[in-house]
């Protein structure tokens, strides 16, 4: 059993400390510019995510289209101060069923039960990958595999994302379960056929798993 999880806003602060920073410090309005900004749904940015446009050459649009008044090392910093702090509580709870084994419901038998593998899927910036796991190694450490969708080429609310990691890892969906905080992500990994719970907390997340019959 392979429990995929997203990096960002599940075990990581991400993106979205980013745009409540820009609202305190610059206001509202500037804060939902900044937003729509940094959506899957912009294009630019899903092509950011996929690998298709570094990371300077992105900024340069935004800021030459915007006319924020702060430059793209302002816009770095912002989002190196983010991805160094951790979300407590997720993977203390993944970790913990790992000890021990699954035990699954009869209409999902054919799963192969024992103690899930984790892996990380993340929508990131391909220049960002080495510094994120300079920040948090414990967790590059606990998992199994990681994938990304600047490697990927495609981003975590298409569906092909998760058919090209099943088709890499050789798993039928339903030997997988995927945990996300972004409603558009869970749903692609629906329509991959991967049973997916939406991240709100460690305890939700804990009761969500023991009603796929993950034992604590």
């Amino acid at each position: 059993m392979i429990i995929f999880t997203n990096l960002s806003d599940v075990l990581i602060k991400g993106v979205k400390e980013t745009k409540q920073f820009v609202k305190n410090r610059y206001g509202q309005k500037m804060g939902e510019a900044y937003e729509k900004r940094l959506c899957e749904t912009n294009s630019e940015f899903a092509q950011l995510l996929r690998g298709r446009m570094s990371e300077d050459a992105y900024w340069h649009v935004v800021l030459g289209d915007e006319k924020w008044p702060f430059g793209i090392h302002d816009i770095k910093k912002i989002l190196s101060a983010a991805l160094k702090d951790s979300t407590p509580g997720a993977m203390s709870v993944m970790q913990s069923i790992t000890a021990h084994p699954t035990h699954l419901p009869a209409c999902t038998a054919e799963i192969v039960q024992g103690s899930p593998e984790i892996y990380l899927v993340s929508d990131h910036i391909m220049e960002r990958m080495e510094e994120i796991k300079s920040y948090h190694p414990k967790i590059f450490n606990a998992c199994n595999r990681s994938f990304w969708s600047c490697e990927m080429s495609e981003i975590a609310a298409d569906d092909r994302f998760f058919k090209d990691i099943l088709k890499i890892t050789d798993l039928q969906p339903n030997e997988a379960i995927y945990i996300d905080t972004n409603p558009l992500n869970t749903t692609a990994a629906v329509l991959s056929g991967i049973a997916s719970i939406i991240y709100t907390t460690p305890h939700r997340l804990k009761k969500s798993l023991m009603e796929y019959s993950f034992s604590f």
